[in-house]
């Protein structure tokens, strides 16, 4: 019977976030409020839309900078050496990872 009590405070923390926003939901407009069962099934809406939202900034964050400089590296794709003349991209390359303590700066181009 003690998995049970921990599963069900297992579920309730990871509804949390959700019932939080279903909570703010209600109480900034003036729809009525649902059953029980309608409030979880929001709750886990609410929960999934957050974490989905968290997932990608995390993901947009991760990949654009690294998170220790001096330890992390850039991995470029599409890399184009700039000349003064011509540009010229690497035969068969198709990421190059570069050392974050050699790059001092970045230039996003658009061709």
């Amino acid at each position: 019977m003690s998995w049970a009590t921990s599963e069900i405070v297992a579920v309730l923390a990871f509804l949390l976030p959700g019932f939080v926003g279903a909570a703010a939901f209600y109480s900034l407009t003036s729809y009525p409020k649902p059953s029980e069962f309608d409030r979880v099934v929001q709750a886990l809406v609410f929960t999934t839309v957050g974490q989905a939202i968290a997932w990608l900034i995390q993901v947009l964050t991760v990949y654009e900078w690294p998170s220790r400089p001096p330890d992390g590296h850039f991995r470029v794709t599409k890399a184009v050496w700039l000349d003064e003349e011509q540009q010229s991209s690497p035969a068969r390359v198709v990421a190059i990872l570069v050392p974050a303590r050699d790059v001092e700066v970045i230039e996003f181009v658009q061709f």
